[in-house]
């Protein structure tokens, strides 16, 4: 049925990015860790442009430009 294929492509999709090694934080929600915080990619973004720091979660999210120009991340600088 409708619900069973959906669930089959909910857990396809989260085998998938856990085995990128990326945090799955909800659907469709995924963060990429830096080392002091996280890049974070909510669908149906295009781009991935947001960061927040561990403790401020998905609330706190930042504009990706802002934190670069700010804080000049080591990760960023690869």
């Amino acid at each position: 049925n409708a619900e069973q294929r959906y669930q089959a492509a909910v857990n396809a999709w989260l085998n998938k990015i856990r085995r990128l090694g990326l945090v799955v934080k909800g659907l469709w929600l995924v963060d990429f860790d830096t080392g002091d915080g996280y890049l974070c990619w909510k669908y149906p973004e295009l781009t991935l442009g947001h960061y927040h720091g561990y403790d401020e979660g998905f609330s706190g999210r930042k504009p990706l430009i802002e934190v670069l120009e700010s804080l000049d991340p080591d990760w960023a600088r690869y």
